[in-house]
């Protein structure tokens, strides 16, 4: 039996003792309390009135919640794209015409496993949660939790995008892209571009990732102007 199907029955109930109840009291001759105290009962149908509406603005809640959640699935389909930056880092280390400087390549090249590793594990471990709330993980969440669902997908965003500016900046001090490298550099230009625009989108639409990414990193309103790459290939 559904929930609402309990409750109609027990506002029912009560509603039926306060008028049967006096009724029968008076019937029976009980003294005046015994009649006018089923009138307290009153009380119980208010409740379930309160209840109800605290209900339905949980379930308005989670519904936002959910298309909310959907909105931010979207960009990490679009965020996925960019994972690789740490990868295409790491391997342009390891070409002596990029960089010869062997402290220069051990240095980069231990940022971007160090740092890409565990992005990528954030990545893959907030996609898993997300998919999860998105299935039947909203029934179980409390209601402080979604804020910092948000939280944790601005610093996943703001993760990557500081990286992809690091490899630009590893790029502009070093020698020739090898063509292969070269071609991954620019079509991580290209999705960097499509996630940051799909981004600006969502927080023009949506007000929550409007306002979780306002004033912070990446900057909502500088989000148009990305650094390019402008390495020559060999």
């Amino acid at each position: 039996m559904k929930r609402d199907q309990i409750l109609d029955i027990l506002n029912f109930l009560v509603s039926l003792a306060v008028f049967v109840l006096p009724a029968y009291s008076v019937y029976i001759g009980l003294p005046l309390f015994f009649q006018v105290f089923p009138a307290v009962l009153l009380v119980i149908p208010l409740i379930i009135v309160l209840y109800r509406r605290q209900l339905e603005r949980q379930t308005i809640q989670i519904r936002e919640n959910i298309a909310i959640a959907d909105k931010i699935r979207v960009l990490m389909v679009k965020l996925e794209r960019i994972v690789n930056i740490p990868n295409i880092g790491s391997s342009l280390t390891y070409n002596k015409q990029f960089l010869s400087d062997e402290v220069a390549c051990l240095g980069w090249r231990r940022y971007f496993d160090r740092y890409g590793r565990r992005m990528s594990l954030e990545f893959a471990g907030f996609g898993n949660n997300l998919n999860y709330f998105l299935g039947e993980g909203y029934k179980y969440e409390k209601k402080e939790d979604f804020p910092r669902r948000l939280i944790d997908f601005r610093e996943i965003v703001s993760s990557f995008c500081h990286l992809y500016e690091d490899l630009n900046k590893m790029v502009d001090l070093g020698g020739e892209v090898p063509d292969e490298e070269a071609r991954h550099l620019s079509e991580i230009a290209i999705n960097y571009d499509n996630f940051l625009e799909a981004l600006q989108d969502s927080s023009d639409e949506v007000e929550e990732i409007g306002n979780v990414f306002l004033g912070k990193y990446p900057l909502i309103s500088n989000i148009k102007t990305s650094p390019k790459f402008t390495a020559k290939s060999s």
